[in-house]
C-alpha cells in the first residue's frame, strides 16, 4: 500500500504539438480530452494511470484532471 502522496500529481504539465504527439503515441491510444473557452487538451490515459491527477489551467480556468 502506498503512503500519503505516494503517487505524485503532475503540477505543471507540458504538452506536445499535434505533430510531435503523432510520433510519440499510438494512433489508437486513449486520451481524456478537455475543451474550455476554445482551448483544448488531451491527457493520455497511460500517463494518467501512473500519476492519477493533473492540475492544469485550460481556457483560463483551473482544473484537476483525475483518473
Amino acid at each position: 500500500m502506498l503512503g500519503r502522496d505516494g503517487i505524485p500529481a503532475i503540477l505543471e504539465p507540458q504538452f506536445a504539438t499535434s505533430a510531435q504527439a503523432l510520433g510519440q503515441m499510438d494512433l489508437g491510444e486513449r486520451v481524456l480530452g478537455v475543451s474550455i473557452n476554445s482551448e483544448h487538451r488531451a491527457y493520455p490515459l497511460n500517463l494518467l494511470s501512473r500519476h492519477e491527477i493533473v492540475n492544469d489551467t485550460v481556457g483560463g480556468k483551473p482544473i484537476a484532471v483525475t483518473w
